[in-house]
């Protein structure tokens, strides 16, 4: 059996909120951040069917979001039914303990 994605509704606003702060400045590159999520989906669910890197005990993971590295993709991964269940997306610069209550709220829902 092999790992599926789960996205928590408001990942949508998340990214569409990076998108249109990114399209102010650079129309392509908002576009290639919303690529590059999508591939970073993608690569995770690769790595994990594969067991190509050890997942940490923490129950919140992150990564970047392909190439635009101050953009993290917050995830945990339930091991027993084989999910990944994506958090948030945020710029790596807004407050931490803002990212840290928006990602506890989204926990349990």
């Amino acid at each position: 059996m092999s790992y599926v994605i789960d996205i928590h509704p408001d990942v949508q606003d998340d990214v569409m909120e990076i998108f249109l702060d990114i399209d102010e400045n650079s129309p392509l590159q908002a576009d290639r951040f919303v690529e590059c999520v999508l591939e970073e989906y993608d690569q995770l669910l690769t790595e994990l069917n594969n067991r190509v890197f050890f997942q940490e005990k923490k129950p919140v993971k992150y990564r970047s979001a392909g190439k635009f590295k101050r953009h993290l993709i917050f995830y945990e991964v339930n091991n027993k039914l084989k999910r990944v269940k994506i958090l948030a997306i945020s710029y790596s610069g807004r407050d931490p303990e803002a990212i840290a209550r928006m990602i506890n709220s989204r926990l349990d829902n």
